[in-house]
């Protein structure tokens, strides 16, 4: 039902990630909508894109070889971290934007602020949990030690053990732990900065007797914020790594019982944002999900209407370097409840625990068009995809979206120009 199957980041993924993909591999919509993300980040920056490759191999390598020693014990480990995810990688996206919209500011703490809370999430918050696995992992291959003891009651690991970890296999410093810096965080943490200029700060950190044991360093926006990115850079490594680790064995894991299917459900500012990426793809804009009871989920959209075409360019550069793409564009008129039926297909993970799926269509000025309320059998015919949308229509508990054409934009797969 969707029309663009292979949108640009999407041909990113399998060209980048694809090799990485095992026999029984399978990219499910949510692997796709992660790695999107994450893959289309590195192609868009100044990131080495071949480095980013290689440390997320040696990664997944390291997890399959925890998995097959022991994957009763591990698996559950990795699954749990997984689940944990959601809402860190939201914040980290709440923040990563204000940085971008603050970049330019005048204001000295405003323009730095949002750098300093980004890189305290990232250590904190998200490095902690993603490198969990991989430290339980080794410990599983090359350790007397008891894995589980080295992971914290929350699921995470200290900073410390990966340091170990690479040193103990040989791995390039930094490749598990590219951006990590102690004496950066506890200087934010502590407070012990000072922004001198829109464009200069000072850092410090000290022993608890009070005398120096890091700086004072004076750093500019762009040194700080390459500090920020190399860290980020590592985090999104060992995500990849995490997902392509889900991709390969999600399937296995479940036949053989290693972990027990939980249901779980998104917070709704997750659920929005995952919807939002194929909302768009079918010609719509999501608006708003909640939840008006416990059994059921509202999605409100309205209807794009965008066009587009014929072709795009895209300019991709590094230091010292630039390259052209091209990518072509058009616009189709598809029929909308088509494009509806094809948006509750494509988000079956944000609405598989509810019992009812209330879809609410609206145009650009706010008027009703019509809505779709779907029970969770009407909604696994959808996913399955074998039923006519005359089929579909008739299994539904209501169906007022009228019979008329929306437009849609198709994305081509960019080529160099």
């Amino acid at each position: 039902m969707a029309t663009d199957r292979f949108p640009m980041t999407g041909r990113l993924v399998l060209d980048l990630l694809g090799p990485l993909k095992g026999a029984r591999g399978k990219f499910l919509p949510q692997h796709l909508w992660s790695l999107e993300d994450l893959v289309y980040h590195v192609w868009r920056s100044s990131l080495d894109t071949r480095e980013w490759v290689r440390r997320v191999r040696a990664s997944l390598f390291l997890l399959e070889n925890g998995f097959n020693h022991n994957p009763s014990l591990f698996a559950p480990m990795i699954f749990d971290t997984i689940s944990k995810l959601g809402p860190i990688q939201m914040e980290v996206f709440g923040l990563g934007k204000v940085v971008w919209e603050t970049r330019d500011a005048e204001e000295p703490d405003r323009r730095f602020r949002p750098l300093l809370d980004l890189y305290s999430c990232l250590y904190e918050r998200l490095y902690h949990l993603v490198a969990a696995p991989l430290a339980f992992a080794n410990a599983l291959l090359h350790s007397s030690i008891d894995p589980r003891s080295l992971i914290e009651h929350d699921g995470r690991v200290r900073p410390k053990v990966m340091e170990d970890l690479e040193t103990s296999r040989g791995f390039p410093r930094g490749l598990l732990t590219g951006g990590l810096e102690r004496h950066l965080r506890n200087s934010i943490s502590h407070g012990r900065y000072e922004t001198l200029s829109r464009d200069v700060i000072r850092m410090e950190d000290r022993f608890p007797s009070g005398q120096i044991s890091w700086g004072p360093h004076t750093f500019t926006y762009h040194e700080l914020q390459d500090r920020v990115f190399q860290l980020q850079f590592t985090c999104e490594v060992l995500l990849a790594a995490l997902i392509m680790f889900e991709v390969n064995n999600h399937q296995v894991i479940r036949e053989r019982g290693f972990v027990s299917p939980i249901q779980r459900r998104m917070r709704p500012d997750i659920a929005k944002a995952y919807i939002e990426k194929f909302a768009e793809v079918h010609g719509f804009e999501c608006k708003e999900v909640s939840e008006p009871g416990h059994e059921t989920l509202m999605i409100r959209v309205t209807i794009s209407g965008k066009r587009s075409g014929p072709a795009g360019e895209i300019f991709v550069g590094g230091e010292g370097w630039a390259r052209k793409y091209l990518e072509d564009i058009r616009t189709e008129d598809s029929p909308i409840r088509q494009q509806a039926y094809g948006l509750l297909q494509m988000t079956l993970d944000v609405h598989d625990t509810y019992k009812v799926v209330v879809l609410e269509v609206e145009r650009e000025d706010g008027t009703n068009v019509g809505r779709i309320v779907a029970d969770r059998e009407a909604r696994e015919h959808i996913f399955d995809g074998t039923k006519s949308i005359e089929e579909i229509c008739s299994l539904l508990t209501e169906d007022t979206l009228p019979d008329e054409m929306i437009p849609v934009i198709i994305r081509g797969i960019p080529r160099e120009a």
